[in-house]
Parts: C-alpha cells; sequence; structure tokens
C-alpha cells in the first residue's frame, strides 16, 4: 500500500536540471522553516506621470496580427477573446477567431505555439521543448516557503486558504501573494475563505500534468 504524505513532514516542488523534483524531509514535533534564499534589496520604485495618450488606431489585418501577437507574448497569463478584441480594437469575435487560426498557422515548425485553453489564448513554449529550457525560467528563484506552498496545492488541490494558513502559518499569505502574481495559482472565493488552485501556467513550466507530479508526492 502506498503512504500517502504527512504535511508535517517538509516538502517542496521544485525544477532542478530542467525536471521536477520533489523533496521530502522527516521531522519530529513543531518545524520551524527558515527560507535560506538571501532576500534581494528592494530597488526604490519611480513613479512617472505620463500625459494621457490614446494608442494609435490599429488598422488592417496585419496591424490587428501584430497587436494580438504582441499582447500574448507580453503576458504569462492566458486571455480571454474580449480581452484580446478590446486591445486590437475590434468588435467582431469570430473575425478575431480567424486572426488567431492564422497565427496558429505562422507558428507551425516553431518552438513557440498560440492556443487555446479553457483559461483563454496564450503563447508558449511547445511541451516538446520545454525540458530543455525551463531552467531559464523565471521561476528558479521561488523560495522553499512557495515550493512547499506549491506541494500543498498539488496534494491537496481544492485547497483552501485557510487550511495551507493552518499548516504553514501567517507567512504563507506571503507565499500565496507570490505564486499567485507569478501565474501559478488563482484563487477563488468561496464563503469567507477562498479556494486555491493550479493555473496552466504550473503544469507549463513544470512540463508535467498536476496528476503526473502528484504521484510523485507520495512515498
Amino acid at each position: 500500500m502506498t503512504e500517502k504524505v504527512d504535511f508535517d513532514e517538509i516538502i517542496t516542488v521544485e525544477k532542478d536540471n530542467g525536471k521536477t523534483k520533489v523533496s521530502v524531509k522527516k521531522s519530529e514535533g513543531k518545524i520551524k522553516y527558515k527560507s535560506m534564499v538571501k532576500k534581494p534589496k528592494e530597488t526604490p520604485k519611480v513613479y512617472v506621470k505620463e500625459k494621457d495618450v490614446k494608442p494609435a488606431e490599429i488598422k488592417g489585418e496585419q496591424a490587428v496580427k501584430s497587436v494580438i501577437e504582441a499582447a500574448l507574448f507580453i503576458t504569462p497569463n492566458p486571455l480571454k477573446l474580449n480581452e484580446l478584441a478590446r486591445l486590437a480594437g475590434i468588435s467582431s469575435l469570430g473575425y478575431l477567431k480567424d486572426i488567431l487560426e492564422k497565427l496558429q498557422k505562422d507558428y507551425n515548425g516553431r518552438g513557440i505555439e498560440i492556443t487555446a485553453t479553457r483559461d483563454g489564448w496564450q503563447m508558449q513554449v511547445k511541451p516538446e521543448y520545454l525540458s530543455h529550457v525551463s531552467n531559464l525560467t523565471p521561476y528558479s528563484d521561488l523560495s522553499e516557503g512557495c515550493k512547499r506552498t506549491l506541494a500543498l496545492v498539488v496534494y491537496k488541490e481544492p485547497v483552501t486558504q485557510a487550511e495551507i494558513i493552518r499548516i504553514q502559518g501567517n507567512k504563507a499569505y506571503t507565499y500565496i501573494k507570490q505564486l499567485k502574481r507569478r501565474g501559478l495559482i488563482r484563487a477563488e472565493k468561496k464563503g469567507r475563505s477562498r479556494v486555491i488552485k493550479l493555473t496552466q501556467e504550473f503544469e507549463r513550466y513544470f512540463g508535467e500534468e498536476k496528476e503526473k507530479i502528484k504521484e510523485q508526492l507520495k512515498i
């Protein structure tokens, strides 16, 4: 019989040389979690007030394609059709879908693809090439606390934010906030608490379905 992981143990999930790595460490009594990652000094934020400038009018199919391509490239999160339509300044969703299909064909034979997901449209590395380049992603600097939070969500999904806080303590609020900002998890309000779920960005980064990663959290 397979014994499931007790989350009174230390568990993290991370990338290591392009592969998914799950770490489990037995412990006795209460665990005090300490991050071994040095926090970088914060750079002072400089805010510049810009004049109200209307973007140039988008004319022609090629211009629309370019705007949509740029939007998908610049954001790590999927974009809904209505968001893309607003950015491109078009009202016909049918026309927008035609543009997206043409963009998909433009990327045939490349390492990048444009694909439709349940959360919207996104540009991503093709799965067959992900293991070769995943070590270059911005998520390699995740703290141990964030990695443990990811492991909790993978193992218990859907899991409430309250349960994560109970297991990890109040510092988990910061971990959840960081993971949401990076697009790896999302929170849905349910009653007085929030339900934490993984996003497709999580699966894209690890290059595996969450169910396969979940299997690695069994000992």
